[in-house]
């Protein structure tokens, strides 16, 4: 308890402190203040966030408040301060108080994920120290926490630590207020916490603790694969440097070409692999540790079947006590470190997920009794200059999007796409998007999106008053919306796909104007009945305008086009009057058939996605027919042209169509020039070069047109195809050029794991929009 003196003329107030100030040292940081100020009173978590009641003289008071402010701990995020007067009641010290889960005002947030911190890594390499290599020694300032919580106020009964009790020891620490281990939830140590165990690919145990962790790295050493449960779930990990490692774990998991993420031992061997910018740097070694996309060193230590045709790898840091004993003395400073999970399935959280899933695919499971309450997939990004978004999870969720100033009582759901999936829960102006889910084409992610939803809405304590949902009717996500909304008899708003692309941008920047939103990506249920994802839209609040699109190309053979891109090589060869039917009988007969079902039009849908855009020419220019995972060719495109010197794009027009129809961008001429060039014998890295200038050129033109014509100045990114940080840079130096206000993701990815935010976002403008949302929509 901390004493203070009092003086004559005092006051009491109680400050509601809302935002991340559970789980990340924030009473005991108001403690300290509250000595230093001479401060009586006390602090506790509620469901509102940290509540103190405080005493003391109106100076002591306004100095206090600005440096709860003001130097809050590294974690520590403030979203909102209120202070209302109460009761004098000659508080004789300072304390801080149990945790009360009562209270009518909900401001509270649970924090992502931590790495771990200098002090606990100094303390776990530390010979005498009694948690010395310990593989789950944590404080304040690190460790697990989104991932091991089941319900607000953050406290250890309601962890996944309410079944470890506490040594004397770590009780002391715990109690504590002047140790960083205070009220630490997942405190422990080899007496009384976690136990790391290895088992063989029968699950029958072998090792444990100490013994367990040096057989491990035995095993990598000797090229085995292993399952490791880390804060989220499981990863697969083998020696990055051995060829025949990776090769068998892609069999394994049959993944042939997907690249692989990379955890290196340290900074420096990061760098002796990959070329590391400043930002980029930064993000390495921050506290959420996200998997960072860099640029490749050629020849590279790494094996070639890390990332096999990408000029790029995926690197992360050791984040948990356990990663840094895996390197330490090692003979590696590379590992494979992939989410452990089958084909498209959620990664694997239990020992019973992992068992079932992986019980052909490692040689070994390095298994803890710590259990994880949710799952998270490691986070991904890039720096283009600013940091994008490519996955948005652990180390950042549940941190939400602030969405303006005009909060509205009811919350809005947006419940996201089909593929890379993501549900999005606003409360007040917070908008709060889920870890990523996945692909919505199996019962494993149909589950885990039903168990995230009922476990984020019971954290927030909030209920769906409105649903925003896709236009598409077959998805999982529109279905989930009706059946909710028929059960719970709540408004239901349907966004267009491409749309909700824009409105993500706008939630992120808070941009209530008109904006020219140009969408690029690669398929999305259009209000036409068509397939978008060419688009250029004039998208203010909840309204939109089709301005202008890509011409129309057909998917011979729907989703099988979407696999054999030869397919949307073909179609295109077809609109162009190009006659190039291949030499090779069975593939003559298949692209004949393909031709024939385009022109019969049997089940060849209709679609103007640049994604798709660029798969067929990916095709037309020899780079592969087919891809085993989505944006495999784009990615190969932009691997080979980012270091190739064009500055001249193709010629192109842009067709009107009269009367209020949208331009449409003909993708004749250029398929007839990169036809020409690819017959001249032209480099895929010239022909793809020039191709990613053309688009840039074909957005510029459309920006200035529309600009000329409407007087908006406000431009918004989004979608898939800018992920490509080459069409990325070239689209946004052009733009920024013309002097355009240019607006991307920088919060959410610009993919469909950003769709739940702008469905939310466009769901709240119906809100705010229509005063009557509580009976007329029902």
């Amino acid at each position: 308890m901390s004493k203070v003196s009092k003086a004559n003329d005092v006051k009491a107030l109680r400050i509601t402190v809302g935002g991340t100030v559970q789980g990340v040292g924030f009473r005991p940081y108001v403690y300290r203040l509250a000595g230093e100020h001479k401060i009586a009173g006390n602090v506790a978590n509620t469901a509102a966030g940290a509540v103190i009641e405080a005493e003391g003289t109106p100076a002591q008071l306004s100095s206090f408040i600005d440096n709860v402010k003001h130097s809050l701990p590294p974690r520590a995020l403030i979203t909102s301060i209120k202070t209302t007067p109460i009761p004098f009641r000659n508080f004789k010290e300072f304390s801080i108080q149990k945790s009360s889960s009562s209270s009518s005002a909900l401001s509270a947030i649970i924090p992502p994920d931590l790495a771990v911190c200098p002090d606990c890594l100094r303390e776990l390499f530390t010979s005498s120290d009694r948690r010395h290599n310990y593989p789950f020694i944590n404080c304040t300032n690190c460790g697990p926490r989104f991932s091991i919580v089941k319900a607000l106020p953050y406290d250890r009964p309601e962890t996944s630590m309410s079944s470890f009790r506490l040594c004397p020891e770590c009780r002391k620490e715990y109690d504590n207020p002047a140790d960083r281990r205070f009220h630490a939830q997942p405190n422990a140590c080899p007496a009384c916490g976690p136990v790391i165990e290895l088992y063989d690919s029968n699950f029958t145990k072998i090792a444990r603790a100490a013994d367990a962790m040096a057989m491990a790295v035995a095993m990598l050493e000797k090229g085995k694969i292993l399952a490791i449960k880390s804060i989220g779930g499981y990863h697969l990990a083998c020696d990055a440097t051995n060829t025949k490692a990776v090769e068998r774990l892609r069999k394994r998991k049959m993944r042939p070409h997907k690249p692989f993420a990379v955890m290196a031992a340290s900074p420096e061997s990061a760098g002796e692999i990959s070329f590391i910018g400043a930002e980029e740097e930064r993000l390495l070694a921050s506290i959420q540790r996200p998997i960072v996309l860099l640029k490749k060193r050629l020849p590279s230590k790494l094996a070639d079947n890390v990332a096999p045709g990408n000029a790029s790898v995926g690197i992360m840091l050791c984040y948990t006590p356990l990663h840094h004993i895996l390197f330490n003395g090692s003979a590696y400073r590379y590992l494979v470190m992939t989410s452990a999970n089958r084909r498209d399935e959620p990664i694997c959280r239990t020992e019973e997920d992992a068992r079932e899933a992986l019980g052909e695919i490692a040689d070994y499971f390095l298994v803890h009794n710590r259990p994880i309450h949710n799952r998270l997939d490691d986070s991904i990004v890039q720096c283009v200059p600013a940091t994008q978004f490519i996955r948005r999870s652990r180390g950042y969720v549940p941190e939400p999007v602030r969405l303006g100033n005009n909060p509205g009582k009811t919350c809005v759901m947006g419940v996201g796409a089909e593929l890379k999936n993501t549900f999005c829960l606003t409360r007040g102006n917070n908008a709060f998007v889920s870890q990523h889910i996945g692909e919505m084409d199996n019962l494993k992610s149909i589950d885990f999106y039903r168990e995230a939803f009922e476990r984020l809405s019971t954290f927030l304590k909030v209920k769906p008053g409105v649903i925003a949902h896709d236009l598409h009717p077959g998805y999982f996500t529109t279905a989930f919306a009706r059946e909710y909304a028929s059960a719970n008899r709540v408004r239901l708003v349907g966004v267009q796909h491409h749309v909700a692309h824009i409105a993500s941008v706008l939630a992120e920047t808070n941009i209530k104007r008109p904006v020219i939103g140009f969408a690029f990506d690669g398929l999305g249920y259009g209000d036409d009945g068509t397939l978008w994802g060419g688009e250029c839209l004039l998208v203010h609040r909840e309204k939109f305008t089709r301005l202008a699109h890509f011409d129309y190309f057909a998917l011979a053979g729907g989703d099988a086009a979407t696999r054999e891109i030869w397919r949307c090589g073909a179609a295109l060869l077809k609109s162009a009057g190009i006659n190039a039917l291949p030499a090779n009988g069975a593939r003559r007969r298949h692209w004949q058939q393909a031709l024939d079902m385009i022109g019969k039009r049997f089940n060849s849908p209709l679609t103007c996605s640049v994604g798709r855009l660029f798969d067929g020419v990916a095709a037309i220019i020899g780079i592969r027919d087919e891809v085993s995972f989505e944006a495999q060719a784009a990615m190969e495109m932009e691997s080979l042209a980012i270091d190739f010197p064009v500055k001249k794009g193709y010629n192109f027009k842009i067709k009107n169509q009269g009367g209020d129809k949208p331009l449409v961008v003909s993708t004749t001429e250029i398929v007839r020039q990169l036809w020409a060039e690819k017959k001249a014998g032209m480099t895929p890295a010239h022909i793809s070069a020039r191709f990613h200038v053309t688009i840039a050129e074909i957005t510029r033109k459309l920006a200035l047109h529309f600009r000329a014509e409407r007087q908006i100045n406000d431009i918004a990114l989004s979608g898939g195809v800018f992920q490509n940080r080459l069409l990325l840079g070239l689209v946004l130096s052009r733009l920024l050029r013309e002097g355009f206000a240019v607006h991307y993701n920088r919060l959410v990815p610009p993919n469909d794991g950003g769709i739940s935010l702008g469905q939310a976002w466009i769901g709240k403008q119906h809100v705010s929009g229509n005063t009557r949302e509580n009976n007329k929509h029902r």
